[in-house]
């Protein structure tokens, strides 16, 4: 299994967008459903939820893009361990829409790994993110 410095150089990222620290739960949980939130506490393993690099204009040299129906300002890369690779693409939707930037998240459960991204497009009303596309 790759140690996350490892996938951060696999990545090619520069030094400059690695974060490398456990993301606090309780900056999350006030943005999560009542619902949700027990869902994640039951299929994340505790203090699971790592933030390992945040890609944006003061990171790197890639300028802030947007147009009509995307917004891309910042990009954070994740790696989170549950208990099962079952539920990942629920727990992305759950981050997804607690976070204002798009996600690229590595799950981990054991010795399997699973990726996950998706494209995001701009609601109009708000201005605020929302998954069109998965990728996996």
């Amino acid at each position: 299994m790759m140690e996350e410095k490892e996938i951060l150089k696999a990545l090619e990222l520069p030094k400059e967008t690695h974060v490398l620290r456990t993301f606090p739960f309780n900056r999350l949980a006030p943005r999560f459903t009542v619902n949700d939130k027990k869902f994640f506490q039951e299929v994340v393993e505790t203090h699971g939820v790592r933030l390992l690099a945040t890609i944006n204009t003061k990171t790197t040299n890639i300028p802030v893009y947007e147009d009509a129906e995307t917004v891309y300002q910042e990009i954070h890369l994740f790696q989170i361990k549950v208990k099962n690779l079952k539920w990942t693409e629920r727990i992305y939707r759950i981050l997804a829409e607690a976070m204002p930037y798009p996600l690229f998240i590595r799950f981990v459960a054991g010795y399997k790994t699973k990726w996950i991204g998706a494209i995001h497009q701009k609601v109009a009303k708000t201005g605020l993110l929302k998954i069109s596309t998965f990728a996996e």
